[in-house]
């Protein structure tokens, strides 16, 4: 990923619209100055700053809709070209972004949808990892346990869930766990 204008390198997004003023955030999502290296990657990054905001949700909504959009074209010319060259791959971390804003404007539900609408599934173990590693850093417990139980019949996401939960010290209900064992 790259960050304009200095070494490839990315702040933490999450901790951006929490530690710097709101005017900060905007002006970085504004002027796109975080990016991938895909074409329209920036209208990821631009939506996951602003869904940090309450306020801003409406320019973020505008922003994950051109991001969704810029995905599509890039997945579709990739299978128009057949192209086996990685360099501007879609990253997990554009996944993970994807999903942090989708979660943050539409909700646990949508967040979800997101997820599930993804191939294949044991590929986006890690990004469900790292979206709720991410949600215990901010102490966002509440949307945790609610992802947790709307995903009871998806095992990879429960298993991804659960191993950061236990991390620091929680632990999923029993009914959560019993559910996906019996699959």
């Amino acid at each position: 990923l790259i960050l304009l204008g200095s070494p490839p390198t990315l702040p933490n997004i999450d901790l951006l619209s929490l530690l710097q003023s709101k005017e900060k955030v905007q002006e970085i999502a504004f002027k796109r100055l975080l990016s991938a290296k895909w074409d329209g990657s920036e209208n990821v990054y631009a939506a996951s700053l602003l869904s940090g905001i309450p306020e801003y949700h409406g320019e973020a909504r505008g922003y994950l809709r051109a991001s969704m959009n810029w995905l599509g074209i890039y997945f579709d010319e990739q299978k128009k070209v057949k192209n086996t060259n990685h360099e501007n791959a879609v990253e997990d971390r554009d996944i993970l972004e994807l999903a942090y804003a989708t979660l943050n404007i539409h909700g646990v539900k949508s967040c979800l949808d997101f997820f599930l609408g993804l191939k294949p599934k044991a590929a986006i173990f890690g990004i469900v990892q790292d979206l709720t590693r991410r949600l215990v850093d901010i102490g966002r417990y509440e949307e945790i346990e609610e992802l947790l139980q709307n995903c009871t019949r998806e095992p990879y996401y429960t298993v991804a869930i659960t191993s950061q939960l236990i991390l620091v010290g929680r632990f999923p209900e029993v009914s959560v766990i019993e559910t996906c064992l019996e699959l």
